[in-house]
């Protein structure tokens, strides 16, 4: 296989805005935020199949596939003046920097059981000082089983380290040695493009 030159980020955007525009691609100068949903949702399911299949090479195209969904829709958004990739890529930055105080800042966590504590208390914080739901986080979009199943995972962030522990413990000694290493998305039913409309009635995205 030839070796080729690597390709930038910043090519992947203007390549897409080239796309877009007047001499670009009349297919997709004709997408919308809503008809790239069942691809955000389908590029999502074959990232963690070609995991599940541990395909490296499989892996590194359809990240690429999934990283052209969130250039597109920021194309989508950058033309109607709401945000760019760029914004979108601070935001993840700042909130990493933010979410991290055990690194970047005086808190400690010795272990991940602590870190994740940590983060939904955060995460609390900044919904209840935008006067929002700790619940608001859990899309409406997700399939049943999975949003109930997120739904009760919220109030783990008032229980204490131990408690976190001991349910860990618990749930490991459960678990077969091939459930451990299902992926969440592996309790959801097989994606199709046509099932993806089920997903049109709302346009929340999961909140991080």
């Amino acid at each position: 296989m030839p070796c080729m030159r690597k390709r930038t980020f910043d090519e992947l955007v203007q390549l897409m805005q080239k796309l877009r525009g007047p001499d670009g691609c009349p297919w997709d100068r004709k997408q919308t935020l809503p008809s790239l949903k069942p691809f955000v949702i389908e590029e999502s399911y074959e990232v963690v199949d070609a995991i599940d299949r541990d395909d490296r090479a499989a892996l590194a195209e359809e990240l690429g596939d999934f990283l052209l969904q969130a250039v597109f829709i920021a194309e989508l958004t950058r033309e109607e003046g709401s945000f760019d990739i760029y914004d979108a890529i601070t935001a993840i930055h700042d909130k990493l920097v933010r979410r991290h105080p055990h690194v970047f800042g005086d808190v400690e966590a010795n272990d991940a059981e602590e870190v994740l504590v940590n983060w939904e208390k955060l995460k609390n914080e900044e919904a209840k000082a935008e006067n929002k739901s700790v619940l608001a986080g859990v899309p409406q979009s997700m399939p049943a089983l999975l949003r109930a199943s997120r739904l009760t995972e919220k109030p783990l962030a008032s229980v204490s380290i131990g408690d976190v522990r001991r349910m860990s413990s618990t749930n490991s000694t459960k678990r077969s040695p091939s459930s451990t290493r299902r992926s969440p998305l592996g309790m959801l039913p097989k994606f199709t493009m046509k099932s993806a409309t089920c997903f049109s009635r709302s346009p929340t995205l999961p909140a991080s």
